[in-house]
């Protein structure tokens, strides 16, 4: 399976086992602040669920969650723009998709609407990433999203035109219709093993229970020798700032990896409990000469979908 990006609310840290909700403290909107969308771009049958029937990627509306501390309700600037990879810290990218006025009530976690119906033609390409900026206000409040959603990252404008990544490496709360396949099975042969230009990442949905697998093929039969896996985990928050013995919920603690033996008939290469490491090198004692190998993901250290970035066989 492939997981859809819906967004992620203050709310979202029980289901997605992420770290981030410590910070989620209200300072106001003293500086610029923008979030990360990966458009999407899935190869599975639910990659339909984020395009029009011709294909087309679109992004119908976004809503984000917002307090306001005065007792008048108050306005606020939205746009939306490209970004060329997740380190672009650009104020402005050189182009805008769409700007808006979005209306924030008084009081705590009201989501704000943007209606916006905005597709291929208004320049948004699947496999890229958009920008969500909204304008200063420090009486307004863009709640932290209680999960970092994988590979979409939130900045402040730090110094004028110039961003900043946003606390210890967070998202923004925010809800996106439809929701984009961003996270395809694709992703695992990019070569980029690490949000950059995209995801770059499989996730499976989070709603079906685990195991997931993940499946190379070739044309024909390959002799392997050598599997080289990229696992999960969060690359964007410095590790002194976890807890003792912290493992990242998205990394893959039990894993096995299959090749077919043919006649239906899988045989197990490796099978691995207790995993914590991202990165993974198996060297096989005896080569395995197969066209399918399957990569079966039994169980996380919290998060409930299977990840990863990469794939490699030799």
């Amino acid at each position: 399976s492939e997981a859809l990006c819906h967004g992620a609310g203050p709310e979202s840290r029980a289901v997605t086992g992420g770290l981030g909700g410590e910070e989620n403290r209200s300072r106001g909107l003293r500086q610029a602040r923008c979030q990360w969308i990966a458009l999407g771009r899935g190869e599975g049958e639910d990659a339909e669920i984020g395009r029009r029937g011709d294909g087309e990627t679109r992004l119908d509306a976004i809503e984000v969650c917002l307090s306001n501390a005065t007792g008048e309700p108050r306005q606020i600037e939205a746009r939306l723009v490209p970004a060329d990879h997740i380190w672009d810290y650009r104020r402005d990218t050189g182009r805008v998709f769409a700007t808006t006025i979005l209306t924030v009530p008084p009081g705590k976690n009201h989501w704000v609407r943007w209606q916006m119906g905005l597709e291929e033609a208004s320049g948004l390409e699947a496999g890229h990433y958009a920008r969500l900026d909204l304008a200063p206000d420090p009486e307004l409040e863009w709640e932290q999203a209680g999960a970092v959603i994988p590979g979409q990252l939130a900045a402040f404008e730090h110094v004028p035109g110039k961003l900043r990544r946003y606390g210890k490496g967070a998202s923004m709360s925010l809800r996106l219709e439809p929701a984009q396949p961003c996270y395809g099975a694709g992703n695992v042969i990019s070569g980029v093993a690490r949000p950059a230009a995209f995801t770059n990442l499989w996730r499976s949905d989070p709603a079906q229970p685990l195991p997931q697998w993940l499946e190379l093929a070739w044309d024909g039969p390959r002799e392997i020798t050598e599997v080289e896996l990229q696992f999960a985990g969060n690359l964007i928050r410095e590790y002194h700032h976890t807890p003792p013995f912290w493992h990242d919920p998205q990394t893959v603690r039990d894993y096995r990896i299959l090749a077919d033996a043919g006649a239906g008939e899988w045989r197990e290469l490796v099978a691995i409990k207790d995993n914590y490491q991202r990165h993974r090198r198996h060297h096989l004692d005896e080569a395995a000469r197969t066209r399918r190998l399957r990569i079966v993901i039994d169980a996380t250290h919290g998060d409930p979908s299977a990840a990863l970035y990469e794939v490699r066989c030799y």
